[in-house]
């Protein structure tokens, strides 16, 4: 299977660069100690630019994430429609605390794609990590560099 955009009109990619991109946007955002294979990403989908979202700090979140995966960044793309045609990879029926103390709706892996997160190998997960990065090269003066969203958070 793959990852389906219903809002970039029908753009997809592997499930695998998916578990990439989580992997990586646990790595260089999350909060410190948090675990790509068990703990939940905020979903933060907003119908703004990327930009808004990133000036609010939004950096860890399946909207930010799958914008980034998208042909169509400014574009809202964790949306119901996209939540649902991706259940095979994500589950979304939890909600987790931000550092603010707000409740929002959450994401995390599910078992089959933690088992792909686990397993995959290893060669073909440092490649789609490799071109996730090139991606956030691409779009880094836009504010998606880790190490200063790490320093803002902390």
């Amino acid at each position: 299977m793959a990852i389906y955009f219903p809002q970039s009109k029908g753009h997809q990619i592997s499930d695998a660069k998916f578990v990439a991109a989580w992997y990586l946007w646990f790595q260089r955002f999350g909060p410190s100690g948090s675990a790509p294979g068990t703990d939940f990403m905020p979903i933060l989908c907003e119908h703004v630019s990327l930009s808004e979202q990133l000036r609010r700090h939004r950096h860890f979140s399946l909207d930010v994430m799958s914008r980034i995966l998208s042909p169509d960044q400014d574009t809202a793309q964790a949306t119901l429609p996209f939540r649902v045609a991706n259940q095979h990879m994500i589950e979304c029926n939890r909600f987790m605390r931000l550092p603010s103390g707000r409740s929002v709706k959450a994401a995390r892996l599910t078992a089959p794609s933690r088992l792909m997160l686990r397993y995959i190998e290893e060669d073909e997960l440092q490649g789609e990590i490799r071109q996730i990065e090139k991606l956030l090269k691409v779009v880094g003066p836009m504010g998606l560099d880790s190490d200063k969203v790490r320093s803002n958070r902390e």
